[in-house]
């Protein structure tokens, strides 16, 4: 495979674009049950959206592209899970707080049988 201009060109357009996609989908909750419904469908499209790219790169045999957007999510994903980011942009937007777990159920107690 040749590398050219454009085929470079492409692959850091794609690593650049592909690295706050990484963020976001590292921001999101990784739990299932804390994920809200807003966050829920934003991740899927964006997973769709990177998805459908990457498999068309792959199909057409652009390997340093498929490659650059693999950098690109992992670089971004790994800044997202950095402690201190990851805290002030729960802190700076309120999109990637967690669900709020519902509170535990009461429990009633039986009647006393007279």
């Amino acid at each position: 495979m040749e590398v050219t201009t454009v085929s470079t060109v492409i692959s850091v357009v794609l690593g650049v674009i592909c690295a706050p996609c990484g963020l976001f989908l590292g921001l999101v909750p990784m739990k299932a049950g804390l994920v809200t419904a807003k966050q829920s469908k934003a991740s899927q499209m964006v997973s769709f959206i990177v998805a459908i790219v990457f498999i068309g790169l792959l199909v057409a045999g652009h390997d340093l592209e498929t490659w650059a957007m693999v950098i690109g999510l992992v670089i971004g994903f790994a800044v997202a899970k950095i402690p201190a980011l990851h805290a002030w942009a729960l802190h700076k937007w309120p999109f990637f707080e967690p669900k709020k777990a519902a509170p535990a159920p009461k429990r009633v107690k039986k009647a006393k049988k007279k």
